[in-house]
């Protein structure tokens, strides 16, 4: 589990701390706004979820580094899997196939070298083929 999740500071305490009661794949395909993680995690803290100032704080900022909104546009030469799976609803397998064909043949030049990825469903990839930035 915890690989799924970028590097990144405060992905620790965010693992440690929200595993206490639910998995942290809750936060998949939430994408929040900064006022809507801080809402959540307020909640949260009202529940009686352990953890200091300093680690919510942590926490806060890991969340919406990572899972904010999803952009008008993707930058498909710096997304992460991660990115991928939130921001095109793909999944695990196939978030990490992009990753991994990007970083062994370079970067992606246009949408016709996305397709060549395997195991990515190419109709997918036209249906959001405006939002791409290459």
């Amino acid at each position: 589990m915890n690989d799924e999740f970028p590097e990144g500071p405060g992905r620790d305490t965010f693992l440690g701390i929200c595993s206490n009661c639910h998995t942290p794949e809750n936060v998949i395909g939430q994408n929040l706004s900064a006022d809507g993680w801080g809402e959540t995690l307020n909640k949260m803290i009202q529940l009686g979820a352990p953890g200091s100032d300093e680690q919510f704080s942590a926490i806060y900022q890991y969340l919406t580094t990572n899972f904010g909104p999803v952009p008008d546009k993707i930058d498909v030469n710096k997304a992460t899997s991660m990115n991928f799976r939130n921001w095109l609803s793909l999944s695990k397998k196939a978030a990490d196939a992009i990753v991994a064909y990007r970083k062994q043949n370079g970067d992606f030049k246009s949408l016709d070298d996305l397709k060549k990825v395997p195991g990515v469903e190419p109709t997918l990839l036209d249906s959001q083929k405006s939002r791409f930035v290459f």
